[in-house]
């Protein structure tokens, strides 16, 4: 205790001294904790959003898929052998079978419409049958 200083004084300053240190030893805690919660919430919504792409890009290879056996069923539409398409794709020839079964099981993406034939005496008359 320094001359000239009252036991309360030397107290009061003991305790602001303690409190300070405490604070800071607090604000530095805070701070840590503050940038530890900003990376694990930064970490979450990086996971989200990868989520969401694996989402997407699955969903676009599958319709790649769809539409390679779409066009798959067309080759053999057009006559051409199940094996002369699966060595002119570099495909095994059980997976361009597979995919044309698939591709016929599923429904066309974009059916054509589906147009109504008139009648040739109204076709002659020129007039337009009654909507339904």
């Amino acid at each position: 205790m320094a001359v000239g200083t009252t036991p309360a004084s030397a107290r009061k300053r003991a305790r602001d001294k303690a409190a300070s240190l405490y604070d800071a030893d607090d604000a530095e805690r805070r701070r840590i904790e503050t940038e530890r919660r900003k990376r694990v919430l930064d970490s979450v919504a990086e996971i989200a959003a990868n989520d969401a792409e694996i989402a997407q890009l699955t969903t676009k290879i599958q319709e790649l898929h769809a539409d390679s056996g779409r066009r798959l069923a067309a080759i053999i539409a057009e006559g051409v052998s199940e094996q002369r398409a699966a060595a002119m794709t570099e495909r095994e020839p059980r997976d361009v079978k597979s995919a044309v079964k698939a591709a016929a099981s599923a429904p066309s993406p974009v059916a054509p419409a589906k147009v109504a034939k008139r009648p040739a005496a109204t076709k002659a008359a020129g007039t337009e049958p009654a909507a339904a």
